[in-house]
C-alpha cells in the first residue's frame, strides 16, 4: 500500500513538473516578446526619481496590435506632466552611456519613460540596471546640471564644489526634478563625499527595486496562470482522473515512475528545451494509458450513442440528472487543481520528484 501511494505521488508529481516547466518556457517567451522586464526596470525607476507611478499594466496596453501606454499619474490619478522639465529624469538615466551600453544595439528608445511606447522599444530596454551603475549616473546627470549654475564653481576643490551644489540644489524652495531632490536630501546630508553619497543611493535604489521585482513577478503570475489554463484544457489534463488512473493501476503507475526517472533531467536543463520536449513526453505519457488528451473513454469506445460529452467523460455513462453534474464539476475541480499546481513552477516540482526518488530508492528502515 504504501509503494503504490508513493508511486502515485511520483508519478502526479512528474505531470505537474513536466507541464509547469512548459508554463515556464511559455510566460518566459510571452515576457520577453511583450518586453515586460524592461518595462517593469523602467518604471522602477521612473518611480524612485520622477514620482508616483501607475504600476497597473492592462492587458490592451502590451497586445501587439496596441502601441501600449507607460502612464505616470499623480496623487489626484491625473497624467503627470511638469512643465519645468525638458525630460523626465527616468529618460536622462536610461540614455546617460553607463546605462545604455545595456541596451539592446546600446540605443535605447528616446525619452524611455516620458512617452507611450511600443513593445518593440520595450524589448530594447535594459533589462537589469544594476545599483552603483544607476548611481554613477544619476550623480553624474545631477551634478552636471547642478554645479555648472554655481557662480563659485571654481572657489574650492571639484570634490566639495559639487557635493555642496548637490546640496544647494535638494535644499532650494523648488528645485528641478523636486520628488528626487526630496528622495536624496537625508542621502546629501549624510554624505562626506561623492563616492558615499554613490554608495547610498546605490542600497536606496537596490531596496526599491526589490519592490518593484516583486510586482513585477506578480504580474508573470498572472501570465502563467492564463498560459497553465490553456494547456490545461488543450491536453486535458485531469488532475484527479491522472491521480486515479495511477492509483488504481499499478502497471500504469509503475510505467509513469520509470518515464519519470528519465526524463526527470528538465530539472538541470534550460526551461525552452522542456517545452520542446513536451509534446514528445506527453505522447509518451498517453501511451502508457494515462488519461491525458481528448480521447474517447473507454465506456463509449463500443456505444456509437454516446454524446460528445460522454465521449470524454464530461458525464456519468448509465446515469444522469444529479450524477451528470457532478461528473461535470469532478472535471472542472481536476482542471482547477492542475493549474494551480503548476504555479509553484517546475524547480519546486522536480525538486520535489528528487525527493520521493531518494525516498524511494531508501525504502523503510528493516526492523531491529
Amino acid at each position: 500500500m504504501e509503494s503504490l501511494v508513493l508511486q502515485t505521488a511520483i508519478g502526479l508529481t512528474f505531470i505537474f513538473a513536466t507541464f509547469a516547466a512548459a508554463v515556464s518556457a511559455i510566460s518566459e517567451a510571452v515576457a520577453r516578446y511583450l518586453g515586460l522586464r524592461g518595462e517593469y526596470l523602467l518604471r522602477g525607476v521612473r518611480s524612485a526619481v520622477d514620482g508616483k507611478s501607475d504600476f497597473r499594466l492592462p492587458m490592451r496596453a502590451i497586445l501587439p496590435w496596441n502601441a501600449g501606454r507607460l502612464i505616470t499619474k499623480n496623487a489626484a490619478g491625473v497624467a503627470k506632466s511638469d512643465p519645468d522639465n525638458d525630460e523626465a529624469m527616468v529618460a536622462l538615466i536610461i540614455s546617460h552611456p553607463l546605462v545604455a551600453a545595456s541596451a539592446k544595439g546600446a540605443a535605447p528608445p528616446c525619452r524611455a519613460g516620458d512617452r507611450a511606447m511600443s513593445n518593440k522599444e520595450r524589448r530594447s530596454l535594459p533589462s537589469y540596471l544594476s545599483g552603483q551603475t544607476f548611481s554613477r549616473a544619476l550623480v553624474d546627470i545631477l551634478v552636471s546640471e547642478v554645479d555648472a549654475n554655481r557662480a563659485d564653481s571654481h572657489a574650492e576643490p571639484a570634490q566639495s564644489r559639487q557635493l555642496g551644489a548637490l546640496r544647494g540644489w535638494a535644499g532650494s524652495r523648488s528645485p528641478r526634478h523636486e520628488h528626487l531632490a526630496g528622495a536624496l536630501r537625508p542621502l546629501l546630508t549624510a554624505a562626506h563625499d561623492l563616492k558615499e553619497l554613490e554608495t547610498s543611493i546605490a542600497g536606496w535604489y537596490e531596496e526599491h527595486m526589490a519592490r518593484v521585482s516583486g510586482w513585477y513577478k506578480r504580474h508573470v503570475k498572472w501570465i502563467s496562470l492564463g498560459i497553465g489554463l490553456v494547456l490545461v484544457v488543450a491536453f486535458n489534463a485531469n488532475a484527479i482522473k491522472i491521480a486515479d488512473a495511477l492509483y488504481s493501476d499499478q502497471a500504469l503507475s509503475t510505467s509513469v515512475v520509470a518515464e519519470a526517472t528519465r526524463a526527470s533531467a528538465c530539472g538541470s536543463t534550460d526551461p525552452a528545451k522542456c517545452l520542446a520536449d513536451l509534446r514528445g513526453e506527453v505522447g509518451k505519457l498517453r501511451g502508457t494509458g494515462l488519461p491525458i488528451g481528448w480521447g474517447t473513454v473507454p465506456a463509449c469506445a463500443a456505444r456509437p450513442s454516446c454524446s460528445w460529452l460522454d465521449r470524454h467523460g464530461f458525464t456519468n455513462i448509465g446515469s444522469n440528472g444529479s450524477a451528470d453534474v457532478w461528473a461535470f464539476l469532478l472535471v472542472l475541480l481536476g482542471w482547477a487543481v492542475m493549474i494551480l499546481a503548476l504555479l509553484p513552477g517546475a524547480r519546486f516540482w522536480f525538486d520535489l520528484l528528487s525527493k520521493f526518488g531518494s525516498l524511494r530508492s531508501t525504502g523503510p528502515k528493516p526492523a531491529t
